[in-house]
């Protein structure tokens, strides 16, 4: 982008700029040096380590250490969830600004929850902009967190308790049951024994069973961890390892299905009796554990630093307060110059203008060339004022006059976005021009709404033109010249046919019109009709030219406008080859485009 266009810009919303500038200063200025004092507290929670190492119920394998970053992650994530902060919002009775009570979401952004791994602890940290408010905040968040994990540890404790109470029950049961079948069946095979590879394998199927039970147990507590949720990822490493205990189990079926049915019945027996003996004990050892543990209320963590208020608040910077403030307000003025051009459709600068054109045409090659008299277009009450003035406009004839294709009887259409007295002023100005080139031209006002150039001429030339065109035989052989610098020009216009329906000119009625005529001409100009006319009338007219000059009116246009036209025109857009502006304000007086 053009650095000398985005400077007019501004210089042309100076006033929106400005306003902008300072507006955003004074409000930012605020925010910034006035509330932006900021109170930190921060609170220290120890996990117990006790409560660590008795993370597992059972040793499913040789592992004794467990993943206590895991898990404290886990606890800090807990600490962040509603449960935790809407029990704090209403012990401390955490109110916004509108005097309502806080809701999780917005305490969360207040806080930063942090573990530190090497001393097993979480820090909590709370800002506020009121003194003493940040180490409520982070006390309570402390109090809460641990009050809500101790509650849910005696819940799940409880649980267990009442688990393993009706485990040990049914092992109670088992083992009676067990005892009696084994002396029925002794009773009845006294010599019997079992073989030593078979009472081997059944020891080893019993500890399989004992591994099951333990896997199947430590998914139930781990799936049932209430408020800190559901370690998916141990829950995953446990299904697999009790796939894997399960295939064992299957395999042992397998190996002894083909045994004698005594044999069979005999290591069954032997298989649950030793699978009790290693179960049962260990299981009323955990129910011991839990009862003990129960009767302490031990808790999981305990706040071991409290959040002090801070005396000082921590302070925004000043120089890099007042360069963020700058910075924001020059960008914020930027974006509102744009907003603000944007909204506004009207025409302001030649780039305005260009843009349309740009976006119609689609293409960046355009050329501007510009009056070098600076001489507006004066309209006065003279009977006769423009043919003072039409000699201005030459050096741009000059110009655009070179970009015309090379032909015989060239029929040129001009065609403005209103019933401008511009256009017509701009084609007999052309027709002139031509003429004084000594080329013979054949200039016709198709604009049924224009009356412009009636009164360029004088009376007598036009009555004389009435009476010759009546004649077609004359008409034939003679050229017309018609006021002063217009020689070698004919004149054929709808004031001709001033009461009956409005001339229609198009290929067909000016062949047969001039007849044996056109050849004489170089160039055929033709006033058409203006773009807001009837769509068929115009577009009738512009299927007659070769060449199409389109002209923006001395009037007041918006962008909105000037692109409804071209875009009216699209159907005949290859055609267009010059837009004239013609003296829309002092910024764009005399300004010619072109296709370049």
């Amino acid at each position: 982008m053009n650095p000398r266009y985005i400077f007019e810009k501004i210089f042309s919303y100076g006033s929106v700029f400005l306003k902008v500038f300072i507006v955003t200063i004074l409000l930012s200025s605020t925010i910034y040096f006035m509330f932006s004092d900021n109170y930190v507290a921060t609170s220290k929670i120890l996990i117990a380590k006790n409560f660590l190492k008795d993370k597992t119920l059972f040793s499913v394998s040789d592992q004794t250490n467990i993943d206590t970053h895991s898990y404290i992650q886990k606890q800090a994530d807990f600490i962040k969830s509603g449960a935790v902060l809407n029990e704090t919002i209403k012990e401390i009775d955490l109110r916004d600004s509108s005097g309502a009570l806080t809701t999780p979401d917005k305490l969360n952004e207040r806080i930063t929850i942090k573990p530190i791994w090497d001393a097993d602890m979480i820090e909590i940290s709370a800002n506020s902009t009121k003194k003493g408010e940040a180490e409520l905040i982070a006390n309570s968040i402390a109090r809460q967190y641990i009050k809500l994990a101790k509650k849910n540890k005696i819940e799940q404790a409880s649980n267990l308790k009442k688990y393993l109470a009706e485990e040990i029950n049914k092992a109670d049961k088992m083992q009676k049951t067990l005892d009696k079948n084994i002396a029925v069946f002794r009773k009845l095979h006294p010599k019997f024994n079992l073989p030593k590879d078979i009472r081997e394998k059944a020891e080893k199927n019993a500890l399989a069973l004992v591994d099951k039970f333990k896997l199947e147990f430590e998914i139930k507590k781990i799936s049932t961890e209430g408020l800190f949720g559901v370690d998916e990822g141990k829950i995953s490493s446990l299904y697999n390892q009790l796939n894997l205990t399960n295939s064992a189990l299957k395999k042992f079926d397998e190996e002894i299905k083909d045994l004698p049915n005594e044999t069979k019945i005999f290591y069954t027996y032997l298989r649950d009796k030793k699978t009790l003996i290693l179960l049962k004990p260990l299981l009323e050892s955990k129910l011991n554990d839990i009862k003990i543990s129960l009767s302490l209320s031990t808790s999981p963590a305990q706040l071991v630093s409290l959040a002090n208020s801070a005396r000082k608040p921590i302070r925004s910077k000043g120089p890099i307060g007042i360069v963020l403030i700058l910075l924001i307000s020059v960008f914020s003025g930027f974006i509102s110059v744009f907003v603000a051009d944007y909204l506004d459709q009207s025409i302001k600068h030649i780039e305005d203008i260009l843009d349309v054109f740009k976006y119609v045409f689609q293409t960046p090659k355009l050329e501007f060339i510009f009056n070098p008299n600076k001489r507006q277009i004066v309209v006065g009450e003279e009977k006769n004022p423009l043919l003072k003035n039409s000699k201005n406009l030459y050096p741009f004839f000059e110009k655009f006059a070179q970009h015309l294709p090379k032909g015989r009887s060239l029929s040129v259409g001009f065609v403005s976005m209103l019933n401008s007295f511009e256009k017509s002023f701009i084609v007999s100005s052309f027709a002139g021009f031509l003429a004084a080139k000594g080329e013979n031209v054949l200039l016709i006002d198709a604009d049924p709404k224009s009356q412009n150039l009636n009164y360029i001429y004088d009376k007598k030339d036009l009555d004389g033109l009435v009476d010759v065109l009546s004649d077609e035989k004359e008409l034939q052989n003679v050229i017309v010249r018609i006021g002063q610098n217009m020689e070698n020009v004919l004149f054929f216009g709808n004031f001709l046919n001033y009461d009956k329906n409005p001339l229609i000119i198009n290929s067909n009625s000016l062949s047969k019109l001039f007849e044996g005529l056109l050849h004489k001409f170089s160039f055929v100009l033709i006033d058409c009709p203006c773009v807001d006319s009837k769509q068929a009338e115009l577009f009738e007219v512009l299927s007659s030219c070769d060449v199409i000059i389109f002209i923006i009116p001395h009037a007041v246009i918006t962008k909105k406008s000037l692109m409804e036209s071209l875009l009216l025109l699209d159907k005949y857009k290859n055609k267009i080859t010059t837009a004239i502006l013609s003296n829309i304000n002092v910024k764009l007086e005399g300004v010619l485009w072109q296709k370049s």
